[in-house]
């Protein structure tokens, strides 16, 4: 049972792309070096009126022209987070979206990724794990 529940709460994750492609003659236990694999987020405005904002999450894994890669793959999702304004402060917003929101994301992108590579026959690799930050939410006199 829950005794209280968080100001921002996940609503719903959408897939935006889940893309796989073999770059060459494909050696199934080869896997990218490091410096091949890119994540990113992004989020939206707040939207106050219907008290939302959203918050992107990309991989992408050797997708430049010149990727020595044996794939280039593709994995993207966006997650719909609602507010409950009575208890999160709005001017706190864009900074948990920044700090903390991705870290919901990930294992999202992480569980994708890895099953994307095991159906399209590519050793899988399993992203690391994050440390996540703590926001400690200031109190408005």
């Amino acid at each position: 049972m829950f005794t209280k529940v968080y100001g921002i709460q996940l609503e719903n994750i959408s897939v935006v792309e889940l893309h796989i492609q073999t770059n060459r003659e494909p050696d199934f236990n080869e896997t990218p070096n490091e410096e091949e694999i890119k994540v990113s987020f992004g989020h939206s405005e707040y939207d106050s009126e219907n008290k939302v904002f959203l918050v992107a999450a990309k991989l992408e894994i050797g997708v430049k022209e010149d990727s020595k890669s044996p794939y280039s793959l593709k994995v993207e999702i966006v997650g719909n987070f609602c507010v409950d304004e009575n208890e999160f402060s709005v001017s706190q917003i864009d900074d948990w979206a920044e700090r903390n929101a991705p870290f919901i994301l990930y294992p999202y992108i992480r569980e994708h990724t890895y099953a994307l590579m095991i159906r399209s026959g590519f050793k899988p690799i399993i992203l690391p794990l994050l440390e996540t930050p703590v926001l400690q939410q200031k109190k408005e006199s």
